[in-house]
C-alpha cells in the first residue's frame, strides 16, 4: 500500500508576505494575521483543501475560542481575498 505523507510539508510560496494581499493584510492586522492565514491553509492542505464555511467549527479546529482571536480570524478568512470559495 502506498501511503503519502503530505501534511508534513507541501509547496507554499516563499514569498507571500509581498504579495498584495498578505502585505496589506500584514500592515492592517498584525503579524498575528499571517499567523492564523498560515495556520489556517495548513488545516486546509491537511484534510484535502476544502472546508465547509462554519467559523465556529473551523476556529474550534484551530484551538482559537477567544473572541478577538476569533474576530481577528474571521477577517483573515473573508476580508483579504486570500482563499477561495465555492458555493452551489
Amino acid at each position: 500500500m502506498n501511503r503519502e505523507i503530505y501534511s508534513l510539508w507541501y509547496r507554499h510560496s516563499s514569498n507571500i508576505t509581498n504579495s498584495p494581499q498578505m502585505a496589506y493584510m500584514i500592515r492592517l492586522e498584525g503579524i498575528e494575521s499571517y499567523g492564523l492565514y498560515m495556520q489556517f491553509a495548513d488545516m486546509l492542505h491537511t484534510i484535502g483543501g476544502y472546508q465547509e464555511y462554519d467559523l465556529k467549527k473551523i476556529s474550534l479546529m484551530l484551538g482559537h475560542t477567544k473572541k478577538n482571536i476569533k474576530a481577528k480570524l474571521e477577517r483573515v478568512i473573508n476580508d483579504y481575498e486570500l482563499f477561495e470559495f465555492y458555493t452551489e
